[in-house]
């Protein structure tokens, strides 16, 4: 029985061969992929994990909540990188991260890398 309220946590075949940087997919939209989260699933015969929710969530303070949501998003969204996002997707982050030295280049064992910018930056992903 299809529930379009009950969210999918699953591995494939990467996962389940123990790939070290296998994926957990979520509902087929997106992707935990750092680190091959798919395989320590896999390592545990576990394949998918559904959850289904009903009761809700209590919150100790729900106008915090809101208050800080509100803060946030007017930051993000006022800040004029927010436009490039649609355009360029996160690879746009690499123009900024790349010169500070946080492009995890090898799990952060190098992080600068000739060239980068250029080869994979937002604007040549466009």
């Amino acid at each position: 029985m299809k529930d379009p309220k009950a969210q999918v946590l699953a591995i494939g075949q990467a996962g389940e061969k123990l790939v070290r940087f296998a994926a957990i997919m979520s509902s087929l939209t997106r992707a935990a992929a750092k680190c091959g989260g798919g395989a320590v699933m896999g390592s545990k015969n576990l394949k998918a994990i559904v959850i289904k929710g009903s009761k809700g969530v209590k919150v100790a303070d729900p106008q915090g909540v809101l208050d800080n949501f509100q803060k946030y998003y007017q930051t993000i969204t006022t800040d004029y990188k927010f436009k490039f996002y649609p355009r360029y997707g996160t690879s746009i982050l690499t123009e900024g991260l790349y010169p500070i030295g946080l492009m995890p280049f090898f799990n952060y064992k190098q992080t600068q890398m000739d060239g980068t910018v250029e080869k994979i930056g937002g604007a040549r992903v466009r």
